[in-house]
């Protein structure tokens, strides 16, 4: 039936789409039974999920064959990179035997900053979790740590923050450059 905002955005992603109507179809015939957030989950990724193809974008134009989604939830946003050629991974707190593409990507549970075991040339990004004031839970200590974690173990990142945050974390990296809207590349 086209799912989220009348089929505009699902159409792109058929797979999300047959999903989210499944996930409304559960929820409408036992809505005590479920409780996992999994169809908000993909509603608020679907409203961002331009970020994503931003990044794929900027992988396919920049040669990075590999990304590393700091905060992905349920990771439903791996969808933009399945056919792309673009491995993915992800890290969230959440647990859940319902993670996306689970038989094809990698994900791993903690809350960052943690140790992800980068690989090689992968790219660090993040959307709306690093540098957001809802995941700095020890203020300007948290954002620090999170980007000085960040700069040990990616070579290279693209992080969607807050612009007036940039300030000061920049120090941690030798090249910061504003894409556009609130899109920050980072180098070591």
């Amino acid at each position: 039936n086209g799912g989220y905002q009348g089929g505009r955005i699902l159409k792109k992603y058929p797979r999300l789409d047959k999903y989210y109507d499944e996930l409304i179809k559960m929820e409408d015939e036992e809505p005590e039974r479920f409780y996992d957030q999994r169809s908000y989950s993909l509603m608020c990724t679907l409203e961002c999920i331009s970020n994503y193809e931003f990044i794929k974008d900027f992988c396919l134009k920049n040669n990075f064959k590999s990304v590393f989604d700091i905060g992905c939830c349920f990771g439903y946003q791996s969808e933009v990179f399945y056919e792309s050629g673009i491995q993915y991974r992800g890290l969230d707190d959440t647990i859940s035997k319902y993670l996306w593409n689970s038989e094809l990507y990698e994900y791993q549970v903690g809350r960052f900053p943690c140790d992800v075991k980068s690989r090689k040339g992968e790219l660090g990004i993040s959307v709306l979790c690093l540098g957001w004031n809802c995941y700095l839970y020890e203020g300007a200590k948290t954002l620090d740590e999170q980007f000085e974690s960040l700069v040990n173990q990616f070579e290279y990142s693209l992080i969607y923050m807050q612009q007036n945050l940039v300030p000061l974390i920049s120090r941690h990296f030798s090249k910061v450059e504003h894409l556009e809207d609130n899109f920050y590349f980072f180098k070591r």
